[in-house]
């Protein structure tokens, strides 16, 4: 049943950042199942745990509002 997304679909959650300008996928996560909500699996990605990996000072991410505002 952990496959199942809330439409009764199977699937697997993954998230990916990517870089507007030039569309390239700097960090991901493919590991979730498809029960799993949005917000947790990104938070599985590196970037949140190491924003100075991937953003300058004075870079920001662009995200839907199902995720929180941290600066």
């Amino acid at each position: 049943e952990v496959w199942f997304n809330r439409s009764s679909n199977y699937s697997l959650n993954t998230q990916l950042v990517v870089l507007l300008y030039n569309l390239c996928v700097i960090d991901y996560s493919l590991r979730h199942t498809g029960s799993v909500h949005d917000l947790y699996v990104f938070e599985s990605t590196q970037i949140t745990r190491d924003k100075t990996m991937f953003l300058e000072d004075g870079e920001w991410m662009w995200a839907d509002s199902a995720y929180p505002v941290h600066s």
